[in-house]
């Protein structure tokens, strides 16, 4: 793909670039899927998979190492003020910790109900 250079020549624009794991994007790319793997979605798309972030909006995950279950319902789109949600916590398997104590989860965040401290 060649694109136009503001001196009106010509680049070589290179369309394998690949955001980083763990960086967060705020939507996802056009033409998306959804896949399920161990009960949580997993969005594809142009060779790059992403979950949901614990803080909103999705991040680059490392493509996921169970089997693929099925296509699952697309997600809902992000109103432009937050709805009110139950509260949820974000488990890295891995770190054995939670977000926000760790930043970055190379197999993706489990979602898990937030559970006051035992009194």
């Amino acid at each position: 793909m060649y694109a136009q250079a503001p001196h009106a020549g010509y680049c070589n624009v290179r369309n394998d670039f690949r955001p980083p794991v763990g960086i967060v994007v705020p939507v996802l790319p056009p033409g998306y899927t959804t896949v399920w793997v161990g009960g949580f979605p997993y969005y594809y798309a142009n060779d790059v998979y992403y979950s949901n972030a614990p803080a909103g909006g999705y991040v680059v995950a490392n493509p996921p190492t169970e089997e693929v279950v099925a296509p699952g319902p697309a997600p809902v789109p992000q109103a432009a003020a937050p709805q009110p949600q139950a509260a949820n916590w974000y488990y890295c398997e891995s770190s054995k910790n939670y977000y926000p104590y760790v930043t970055e989860c190379k197999e993706g965040w489990r979602q898990v109900p937030a559970t006051p401290p035992q009194k």
